[in-house]
């Protein structure tokens, strides 16, 4: 539970969002349906299975159809990137009493870098996009907590690592498709 904490915490000032709608009130048409398409990899749907994709993207007040839809949603995923992961060594200096380093506590952690870049976009029925939004287009770190050994944080990450990879996608989609199906269901872009 710790890790998934240090997880989300970490990741919030990565994230990274951008999207635009078309709010113009002229434009308003009275959409009454809409279609999803997920377009995620294999190894991002053993995370997060599709129907939770489907059920947070969905858009209240819209039924939902899989032919003719006033709306078309589109939600796509990359796989996970790893950039970067490594033990990495802590050291804190140790002084006496008259302020003099007289060694250091060494401790290790596990840092990695990773990327998931998703988007969705809504397109009304003349395929003219009405909204669009992008997340994880920069790069999040996970720090884990500090172990005694470098050894320790080696099997930490050896034993751990598929867990983790699945709370690095988590973090990332489960944000990125609420957020989709809340702006949605607020009436971006039929309002």
């Amino acid at each position: 539970m710790k890790t998934l904490i240090r997880i989300t915490l970490s990741l919030l000032p990565f994230a990274s969002f951008a999207q635009k709608a078309d709010q113009d009130p002229n434009n308003a048409t009275p959409y009454t349906t809409y279609a999803l398409e997920v377009h995620v990899p294999d190894s991002i749907l053993q995370s997060i299975p599709q129907a939770a994709i489907e059920s947070a993207i969905s858009i209240r007040g819209l039924k939902k159809v899989t032919t003719s839809p006033s709306l078309t949603v589109s939600f796509t995923s990359q796989d996970l990137v790893i950039i970067e992961e490594g033990v990495k060594e802590y050291l804190i200096a140790k002084k006496d009493s008259d302020g003099n380093t007289i060694g250091n506590d060494t401790s290790y952690y596990v840092q990695v870098l990773y990327s998931l870049k998703c988007e969705g976009k809504c397109y009304n029925a003349q395929k003219q996009v009405v909204y669009s939004a992008a997340w994880g287009n920069g790069q999040s770190k996970f720090i884990s907590y500090r172990m005694p050994t470098r050894q320790e944080a080696e099997d930490y990450w050896k034993n751990n690592k598929e867990s983790l990879k699945s709370n690095f996608i988590a973090s990332i989609i489960n944000p990125a498709t609420v957020a989709m199906g809340n702006k949605l269901s607020a009436g971006v872009p039929y309002h």
